[in-house]
């Protein structure tokens, strides 16, 4: 009894075991066929959804940048000329000849060309938002990150540059006006000795504070857009 009690309950094992092992083997290979196609779709999809937010961001920051980069350039443009033209009037008809004069006029001259070059370079964000608009449809082709804030780091130190030598130009300027004016309010140009004294202010002497001013707004409005 005991001999076909084994014998009886070995094929049943092997039969539980063969189940078992099919079991198992099947879901198996179902588990393994089942996830790479599932993250496959999941990476898709997240792929996507990062690609589509990528050339949103391009597409605003290309629309936002011609924008700022049209009305930099053209509101420096005009202020920058104005303030190149004043200069010049005022150096060819005021003819400086102390030194705090010409130092101003120095200052004030670095300032305007610094402006010329914040313009010139405002141009070029224009160029750049066309590319960043035309990277839209293929983002691989967008300018590196690097070369973009390189660029603006570029303009701004230019602007600071220019605001800096204006700044100390139009306060040279100030001060002359400033000394001048005191010399006149105590010389008396109707008596003998005060008539070679007297040097009013002209509206010529304040045409060079209307040019560092016009060439201040100008780097201003740049570092604002």
């Amino acid at each position: 009894h005991h001999h076909h009690h084994r014998r009886r309950g070995h094929p049943r094992s092997l039969g539980n075991d063969a189940a078992y092992s099919a079991a198992y083997s099947a879901a198996s290979l179902h588990r393994r066929a089942r996830p790479p196609g599932s993250c496959r779709a999941t990476t898709n999809g997240a792929g996507g959804r990062k690609e589509d937010s990528a050339k949103e961001n391009l597409g605003k920051v290309g629309a936002l940048l011609k924008k700022c980069g049209w009305f930099g350039f053209w509101g420096q443009f005009a202020l920058i000329t104005v303030s190149a033209v004043m200069t010049v009037f005022s150096v060819i008809f005021t003819k400086p000849s102390s030194v705090a004069a010409k130092l101003s006029l120095y200052l004030v001259l670095i300032g305007v060309l610094a402006g010329f070059f914040s313009t010139y370079w405002t141009f070029g964000y224009v160029q750049l938002s066309r590319k960043i608009r035309r990277s839209v449809k293929d983002v691989r082709s967008a300018p590196k990150k690097a070369g973009v804030l390189r660029n603006l780091s570029v303009g701004i130190s230019g602007n600071i540059l220019g605001m800096g030598t204006t700044l100390l130009g139009m306060q040279a300027v100030v001060g002359f006006l400033v000394a001048k004016t005191l010399a006149n309010a105590t010389a008396n140009p109707f008596l003998s000795g005060g008539a070679g004294s007297w040097n009013p202010v002209l509206a010529l002497d304040v045409f060079l504070v209307q040019a560092a001013t016009n060439c201040l707004l100008s780097h201003f409005m740049s570092l604002c857009m």
